[in-house]
């Protein structure tokens, strides 16, 4: 029993020995120790918000915002690079390329581009302009679906980014059409997918449309209703929010009638030796260029070539494209539009078309515009 006593108190006092020692550490470090202030660096560190995984990062902040009044354009660049303001467009270079450039020895002609980026305009109406003439007819020259060329959004728009190569050099490039305007950019150089500066695309990619200081907003005149009328279609664009179509009106005329008026036009020395074209004769003896809306609900039904460019762009590989009745948004339109190259005329007073259409419209709205099949 004494035994058993004494071992208890002994338990009790190496208890009692360890609360006494434990409370003495803390008691001395409260008292006689500082406590050690964290560095204001590792506090900094600390209250840095970091992103959350998968989170993505602004590239482009602290880059500068060029933007161009005349021809309705905006973008951002890399803040040491030096803007250059063009005929018809912009060129931006950076201090390394144009340390390079001054520093070339041989002729200037052989020390490669000047510029890092640059953006030319022109009309989408004439083709005529060399900067643009990729812009305009870029499914002839680079079919759609091919390895160098890749369907994109541009400022709101359908676009493309594409891949040059020619025996003077090549060009990682940009292509779109707003408002009748052809807007052409990107970098002159030998490139692939896979080297291709990641900063032009960045650039681009904060590319965005504005009014030009010498336009308005789009107010279409007032015109009569129409049902199925036949019109030549000259661009098809969006503005301020809504989506436009010019067109000019025609006479579609079939039989005898088509050797009439392709008599009138000058087509033929006389009616003996005319010929009456399955798919008649369009005749446009008052060329006025009218401008509609065109709302979202309106159909957009092809069967011609539209329908055949459309087909590129979709990769759906028709073998026959033509008379299919294909519905489509105005956004293909758009594309479609961009794409095809205009016809060519002879007389100033003609707008070069893009393709035949008949449309209705009521209340100066399009209902619907429909691509006729033609053989």
């Amino acid at each position: 029993m004494q035994k058993g006593f004494s071992a208890i108190i002994g338990i009790v006092i190496i208890v009692v020995i360890a609360f006494v020692a434990i409370g003495g550490i803390f008691a001395y470090q409260y008292f006689f120790i500082k406590p050690v202030a964290t560095s204001s660096i590792v506090q900094q560190i600390l209250n840095k918000p970091f992103p959350l995984a998968g989170e993505p990062t602004d590239q482009t902040a602290g880059w500068k915002t060029y933007i161009n009044t005349e021809y309705g354009f905006e973008f951002k660049y890399p803040s040491n690079w030096v803007v250059i303001k063009t005929t018809n467009g912009v060129s931006l270079t950076s201090p390394e390329r144009k340390k390079k450039y001054d520093e070339c020895d041989p002729p200037k002609q052989f020390c490669g581009s000047e510029f890092d980026f640059y953006v030319v305009t022109c009309s989408a109406q004439n083709g005529i302009n060399y900067d643009c003439a990729y812009g305009l007819n870029l499914g002839e020259y680079r079919p759609l679906g091919s390895p160098l060329i890749k369907p994109m959004i541009i400022g709101d728009e359908a676009g493309y980014e594409w891949l040059e190569t020619t025996s003077n050099g090549g060009g990682y490039n940009f292509t779109v059409t707003h408002n009748n305007m052809v807007y052409s950019m990107g970098t002159q150089g030998e490139y692939n997918w896979e080297t291709a500066p990641k900063t032009i695309k960045q650039i681009v990619s904060t590319f965005k449309f504005t009014t030009p200081t010498n336009q308005t907003a789009e107010t279409p005149g007032v015109e009569s209703d129409v049902t199925n009328q036949p019109t030549f279609l000259i661009a098809a664009y969006s503005n301020n929010g809504k989506n436009f179509i010019d067109v000019d009106y025609v006479t579609w005329l079939h039989g005898d009638a088509s050797i009439t008026a392709q008599v009138q036009d000058g087509k033929c020395a006389s009616a003996s030796v005319c010929q009456a074209f399955p798919n008649g004769y369009k005749q446009n003896l008052n060329p006025k260029i009218r401008t509609f809306e065109v709302p979202s609900s309106a159909p957009i039904i092809v069967n011609g070539e539209i329908s055949s460019v459309v087909n590129e762009i979709n990769q759906t590989h028709l073998t026959n494209p033509y008379g299919q009745n294909l519905s489509i948004s105005f956004a293909k339109l758009k594309s479609a539009i961009a794409t095809i190259k205009p016809w060519l005329t002879t007389s100033a007073q003609f707008k070069a078309p893009k393709a035949f259409i008949t449309i209705s419209v009521k209340n100066n709205i399009v209902t619907n515009i429909t691509e006729p099949y033609q053989q």
